[in-house]
């Protein structure tokens, strides 16, 4: 945050994640390389389960052997 005076709660975070029509969730490869999903719903419970989703990916494709 460059202004601590212009810093937002976590309340806020998520009622702009709840009005929002869709987001982009964004993460690292185990490489360092950028994976980008989009979320056409948004919402807090909907992100929850995609993260969720992402998570389950991430160990599924690292421990195939």
């Amino acid at each position: 945050m460059r202004r601590k005076d212009r810093e937002m709660d976590g309340d806020f975070a998520k009622q702009v994640i709840d009005k929002a029509a869709f987001a982009t969730l964004a993460t690292t490869n185990e490489d360092g390389t950028p994976y980008c999903a989009p979320c056409p719903r948004c919402g807090m419970a909907i992100i929850s389960i995609f993260i969720a989703r992402l998570k389950i990916r991430f160990l599924y494709e690292n421990t195939q052997s």
